[in-house]
């Protein structure tokens, strides 16, 4: 059934709003888009022309306002930093970028990044052995980069964008994971037969992987396109709403 979905978030987060206004837009839902920018600097919802229609608000959290929900509309705060102020005083239901976040007086559910595999060309010629680049490189510069490499390194730190990237460049990620972390990435999917769970650095002249191996960047191109898309989350997020009959 078409639900009415409104989303708030920065001019700063566009790729999470336009990737979860896309993705709802293939679910056929029916997507408002709200800019905090736009918002008057009020402390609540209700006055702020939002159409009562909505059947549900997902606000992207920023650290550009903080506002109370004085509205009916159910609100699922997705949570980015664990270090930011909540959003929204008084979500409904809190999605969390990073699982370890502590909201103990809200219900919680894990969200991990996604991306559009769409907007990646895994055709590219592969001519870099191995690169230990960061995102935060110029993005054109990175991407180019991830591109034409064979291998990733991606270093320790939560589920990372990078390795989803990688895959869907048909680029094969060595991730380095141990313990609660590894635990994590094979919750999610990732195993031997789409990247390399390694627990110990490796270094662009020492590392003990093999040639490039068609099969393992075929298999994650195919398993990030049909796991880690911002369809994927927009499902999540859908179902998670009807469990706790916010829809």
């Amino acid at each position: 059934m078409n639900k009415k979905i409104g989303i708030i978030g920065s001019n700063k987060q566009i790729k999470i709003i336009n990737g979860l206004k896309n993705a709802f837009e293939i679910l056929e839902h029916s997507i408002a888009i709200y800019f905090i920018e736009d918002i008057p600097q009020i402390n609540f919802l209700s006055s702020i022309g939002f159409s009562q229609n909505l059947d549900l608000i997902i606000v992207i959290e920023t650290e550009a306002a903080h506002f109370r929900n004085d509205t009916n509309i159910p609100i699922i705060l997705y949570l980015q930093d664990p270090e930011h102020y909540l959003t929204i005083e008084n979500p409904d239901l809190i999605a969390l970028k990073h699982p370890n976040t502590k909201c103990p007086i809200f219900k919680t559910f894990y969200l991990p990044p996604a991306i559009d595999p769409r907007k990646y060309n895994p055709n590219q010629v592969k001519d870099v052995f191995i690169s230990d680049i960061s995102r935060h490189d110029p993005k054109e510069e990175y991407l180019n980069t991830l591109s034409k490499s064979q291998h990733i390194i991606i270093k320790p730190g939560n589920i990372s964008v990078r390795a989803l990237e990688a895959l869907a460049l048909k680029t094969i990620p060595i991730i380095i994971a141990e313990n609660d972390l590894r635990f994590l990435y094979r919750n999610l999917g990732f195993n031997e037969s789409n990247c390399y769970l390694i627990s110990i650095e490796p270094t662009i002249k020492t590392v003990l992987i093999p040639n490039y191996n068609k099969e393992i960047a075929n298999n994650g191109f195919q398993f990030v396109c049909g796991n880690h898309t911002w369809k994927n989350r927009a499902t999540k997020i859908l179902e998670k709403a009807l469990e706790n009959s916010l829809l």
